[in-house]
């Protein structure tokens, strides 16, 4: 648990942020750190990354250059007409030195890490680091910690996809035995190619490896035949039956080969800029019977809060009735998560 908190520690450095160059200094001591827009007529327009734009007046608040905050002072005007009532003590030139001192530094690590990621990512590809806290239902309700990356390509009819994930929780049952109810991890590739503006051809190889369900390995490698019913810029839903072979190690079941008949629906929807919702979801038949049926699927809404951090709400629910006996087979979660696209 502790590597894994390095390592999401590590991830989230590495994500860009909105460099500053101007600092908004109000009288009660407060700064936010961005751009100004105008200053006339005795109002300040100044526009911060998380803030969005800001007007106040002159009489409230100065600009000062992040470069040139260890000697800004406040002007008598200023002074005079600081609002009543007790405030913060204004910080002394050697405390705002230390902020720019910090704050310059802070900036420059994140340009090493903007360098440090355009060489890492393969030219073409874009993506997103998942982090959020799930409230799960199956056999017993607990917290669950989720973390995932996830990177995509277009290159003309070609289109590529790959993501990762784990996710891990341990909390007292239902029974109050203290245990792990979730712990599994897994990866996957996807591969699309557009025969025409609606049929595509595409593979997904899957591989997922749960310590609960006590399964040991499961490699799913799904060919299918896609039809897009809608493509529109606010609106895409596509449909793609096919056929799956699946290896399967489990604890407690002696067959290891499965073949499915597999059916996936996509959709995806665009409110506005700021809000978007994304589904899908998928079912497996196996001809050996309907206790060996897998079926899920997930819906998520997206708000962009700006540039770099996209906030979700993500419902998930899967089946699986090749598990052994004593596991769940199945399972839902709904997470609040925050993303850092790259």
């Amino acid at each position: 648990m502790i590597r894994l908190l390095r390592t999401n520690i590590l991830l989230l450095a590495l994500f860009p942020a909105f460099l500053t160059a101007e600092v908004l200094q109000f009288n009660n001591g407060d700064r936010i750190s961005g751009k100004v827009i105008s200053q006339e007529d005795g109002k300040i327009v100044f526009k911060s990354d998380l803030l969005g734009e800001v007007t106040v007046s002159a009489d409230e608040a100065t600009v000062v250059p992040s470069e040139k905050v260890a000697d800004a002072t406040p002007a008598p005007a200023v002074a005079a007409t600081a609002a009543p009532g007790p405030s913060a003590p204004e910080p002394t030139e050697e405390q705002i030195a230390e902020d720019a001192e910090a704050e310059s530094m802070f900036n420059e690590s994140l340009e090493v890490a903007r360098s440090y990621i355009e060489k890492v990512v393969p030219p073409g590809w874009t993506g997103k680091y998942n982090v959020g806290l799930a409230m799960t239902e199956s056999d017993s309700k607990s917290t669950q910690f989720n973390t995932s990356i996830e990177m995509k390509k277009d290159s003309g009819k070609h289109h590529y996809g790959w993501d990762a994930y784990y996710n891990y929780n341990a909390n007292t049952d239902s029974a109050g035995v203290n245990d792990k109810t979730t712990d599994k991890y897994g990866t996957g590739f996807a591969y699309r190619y557009d025969f025409s503006e609606r049929w595509f051809l595409q593979s997904d190889t899957t591989y997922l490896r749960d310590a609960v369900k006590q399964i040991r390995h499961q490699v799913t490698e799904n060919v299918s035949i896609g039809y897009k019913i809608y493509d529109e810029e606010t609106f895409k839903l596509s449909v793609a039956p096919g056929i799956a072979a699946q290896y399967n190690d489990v604890v407690g079941s002696d067959e290891k080969w499965l073949g499915f008949g597999t059916f996936k629906e996509n959709l995806t929807y665009v409110f506005s800029e700021t809000f978007n919702l994304a589904q899908d979801a998928y079912v497996r038949i196996s001809p050996s019977g309907i206790d060996d049926i897998q079926w899920g699927g997930q819906i998520a809404l997206n708000a962009n809060l700006n540039k770099w951090i996209v906030a979700s709400i993500v419902y998930n629910y899967t089946y699986d009735g090749t598990v052994g006996p004593g596991s769940s087979k199945d399972e839902q979660t709904t997470t609040l998560q925050l993303g850092f696209p790259f």
